[in-house]
């Protein structure tokens, strides 16, 4: 029987109740996971914190970018371990008890896989044929355009060296890099989407605070603050045009089809 794949979750630790959940939620669906120590924006490089944050366009806040190295010490960590892949999770997160079978069937992390997607809110995207898995219920598909979160995605040591060597990393937020169109990974990378997916985060709840995120705050206060962008539509067409085109050199976008991506049934209702 083979090791079962190594898992992170990364959390603040300012986050005590996020801390809670996730050892209660792992613990439910019986997954191992290490916790990590998030990075905050007083743990970042001045020099980059205070670059980011001015910039006229493509501005982060200092949470976004403070996000960003965390999951990059998760991906320095695998690395340094030799770790061929990993779970990566936030601290926010639902998981689905059809997870761990998932990890473990080798039709669902195949050869042909650079980072698979496992989250949805649900998003919107358009997605290639299905590869099937040893459940008949899931499947993975080509992601051909945007489908955002990073509250749990599987990674490849092979894609992950290869992000930490990327300059959009410091130009975007991690899950437009890792999921999104504007840093490009789409058509340089096997990105998939898990369909259902896998896990969702946590709603926003006022009887709860585990849904208030400190991430989604700092990007509200950016968009108000953040400058009008006149040719932004005009870049989305470029990127989905740029995706479309490199999906439709290879045959990937035979079968294509838009969806909203559902979650798993175990998620579908308030918890």
């Amino acid at each position: 029987m083979s090791d079962p794949l190594p898992a992170f979750y990364i959390n603040l630790a300012t986050r005590p109740d996020r801390r809670t959940h996730m050892e209660a939620e792992l613990a439910r669906v019986g997954l191992v996971a290490e916790r990590i120590e998030a990075k905050a924006p007083a743990d970042l490089p001045p020099a980059l914190l205070a670059a980011v944050t001015t910039r006229r366009h493509q501005r982060l806040t200092a949470t976004e970018l403070a996000c960003s190295f965390s999951h990059r010490h998760v991906w320095r960590l695998m690395l340094d371990r030799g770790h061929a892949a990993a779970l990566v999770l936030e601290d926010d997160a639902i998981i689905s008890t059809a997870l761990p079978a998932a990890l473990a069937d080798p039709l669902f992390l195949g050869p042909d896989v650079d980072a698979i997607q496992l989250e949805t809110h649900p998003s919107n995207a358009l997605i290639g044929p299905a590869r099937r898995t040893t459940n008949p219920a899931l499947a993975r598909h080509r992601l051909l355009t945007s489908s955002l979160g990073t509250a749990g995605y599987l990674l490849t040591a092979h894609w992950a060296g290869r992000l930490l060597a990327d300059p959009a990393l410091d130009l975007y937020p991690v899950d437009k890099v890792l999921f999104g169109r504007e840093a490009g990974s789409l058509y340089r990378a096997a990105v998939w989407q898990a369909v259902p997916a896998l896990l969702i985060p946590v709603p926003e709840s006022p009887g709860s605070s585990v849904g208030r995120s400190d991430l989604e705050i700092a990007r509200a206060e950016n968009r108000r603050q953040r400058p009008r962008r006149p040719r932004r539509a005009v870049r989305h067409q470029f990127h989905h045009w740029l995706v479309l085109a490199k999906s439709a050199l290879t045959g990937r976008l035979w079968g294509a089809r838009r969806i909203d991506i559902p979650a798993a049934p175990d998620l579908r209702s308030p918890r």
